[in-house]
């Protein structure tokens, strides 16, 4: 006879998290490329016409996992952002799933259950698994590395490791403290037997296997493009940057709206953790969780501190959110000890905290790149309407754009034109004497763009006319973000 299998209640709710996820994002896989999604996808288009040869030069280049992954899709069936979209909708499922393993791991199915609720209900989280960007991937690879390490599973960790180094740079750090982090535990332990600690150390070298992978990659780079990694990005990190903004106190607005709504709860969790796994309570806290919460606490500070020095996007900032999550769960059920109370305060935390963020429309109150919430529906819509407008009202006019909105003109792929390559390109050293052969050219001149009229030197001033494309209250909130000018000669 077989025995009836009933799930756990806790897993049970985590697969009906997961099928959630699932659903609402099926929706929108054909949504509109969004800001910096253009350079992956343009990436995705260079490594695909290059015989997916991962070693091309592109705008933003990148290690090359999720790139290279979405160009076989594109090459097996046809370029489409759909492709896109699933590969991030599998990471989004997956973090969601390991990140419940690892704070069940290290916590218990309470704090690991509550943990991943309200990363699901995080604005970040909910807005970044609707685009193809690499925060979220190497989010979920590096959690998955981080449970393959606690629970001692080598080769997995390498194949988790292997991955998240070549989604994203920044994943080389986490071999990094790994190792040390046994490197001090050993110590601790084998003070006195040199011998055994060099077996130790030895048998934990697949720690920086990773490290290994990455460094393969970097020679390829130098190999086929002439340098090890983009000069681009690495220009943009400096400690002279993380300095400033510490003494110009600029720390705390950071944490404002990297974690809008909950910036207090999360500081507060994590010098709560910290200090109780290092002096309150030792023994209400096993020596190994207390090793655990140190780990996730140090991890936190790193992460925070490396994006601080450099530009400010909230994405940027994801890998933090799993471990001030589990450091909140943690802390809470420790001053909670009734389940039903700590469940339903995580549930009500959860429905606010999403309530009170997701559905803003104010677009002048957004920050980083306008893709930390769902105000970014909101802003490709008017991006949207405004090359609607434009192609219905000016279609044999010469159409000239910045960044992002002269990639959106380029092709149909990333959902805003129905024709390709609508219009020449304007380079601006030329100033009047490229201004005029377009205008010698073309009947009529539209110029689309993010910045001021004051702030465009190549085109004479008065030759420019505001089209107005917006009607309601709500667009009027945008006007001053997306502007579209009329060049008449």
């Amino acid at each position: 006879m077989f025995k009836r299998q009933t799930l756990h209640p806790y897993i049970l709710c985590l697969v009906v998290l997961c099928a959630v996820n699932v659903v609402l994002h099926i929706i929108y896989l054909q949504l509109p490329a969004h800001y910096d999604e253009v350079n992956y996808f343009n990436g995705v288009l260079a490594v695909k016409g290059n015989n997916l040869n991962p070693f091309v030069s592109f705008w933003g280049y990148k290690p090359p996992l999720l790139i290279w992954s979405a160009s076989v899709l594109f090459a097996l069936f046809s370029p489409n952002l759909a492709w896109g979209r699933i590969i991030i909708l599998f990471f989004s499922s997956l973090l969601l799933v390991f990140q419940f393993l690892l704070a069940r791991r290290l916590f218990g199915n309470l704090v690991a259950l509550s943990s991943a609720f309200l990363l699901f209900f995080t604005p970040l989280y909910f807005a970044q698994s609707f685009v193809f960007q690499d925060a979220l991937p190497v989010t979920a690879l590096s959690i998955l590395q981080l449970y393959f390490f606690f629970v001692q599973k080598p080769s997995l960790y390498i194949i988790a490791g292997s991955a998240a180094v070549l989604t994203k740079e920044t994943a080389v750090f986490l071999p990094v403290f790994l190792f040390s982090h046994e490197l001090i535990r050993a110590f601790h332990k084998r003070k006195k037997d040199n011998h055994s600690l060099t077996c130790w150390v030895l048998s934990r070298l697949y720690l920086l296997v990773p490290l290994v992978v990455f460094t393969l990659w970097m020679m390829g780079n130098k190999i086929w493009l002439g340098w090890y990694l983009w000069p681009y990005n690495v220009s943009l990190f400096s400690v002279s940057n993380l300095i400033a903004r510490v003494l110009s106190n600029e720390v705390f607005d950071v944490i404002n709206w990297v974690y809008p709504g909950i910036a207090f709860w999360i500081i507060l969790s994590v010098v709560v953790s910290s200090s109780l796994s290092i002096i309150l309570n030792r023994r209400g806290v096993e020596r190994d969780q207390r090793s655990s919460i140190l780990l996730l606490v140090v991890l936190y500070v790193f992460y925070f501190l490396y994006h601080l020095s450099g530009p400010q996007l909230s994405r940027y900032y994801f890998i933090t959110y799993p471990f001030v999550l589990m450091l909140f769960s943690f802390f809470l059920s420790r001053i909670i000890l009734s389940s039903q109370i700590y469940m339903t305060i995580v549930v009500v935390l959860g429905f606010v905290f999403s309530l009170t963020n997701y559905w803003s429309l104010n677009y002048e109150n957004s920050y980083g790149a306008g893709d930390s919430d769902l105000r970014l529906f909101s802003q490709i819509r008017y991006e949207k309407k405004t090359i609607s407008f434009l192609e219905r009202n000016y279609f044999n006019a010469f159409i000239l754009a910045d960044w992002p909105l002269n990639h959106y003109w380029e092709t149909p792929l990333f959902g805003y034109v129905r024709n390709n390559n609508r219009g020449d390109k304007l380079d601006c050293n030329d100033g009047p004497i490229s201004f005029q052969i377009l205008l010698n050219k073309y009947r009529k001149v539209l110029l689309v763009t993010y910045k001021k009229t004051e702030e465009i030197t190549c085109i004479p001033s008065n030759k420019l006319l505001l089209i107005t494309t917006y009607k309601s209250q709500d667009d009027r909130q945008v006007a001053d973000e997306i502007r579209v000018f009329q060049v008449v000669p």
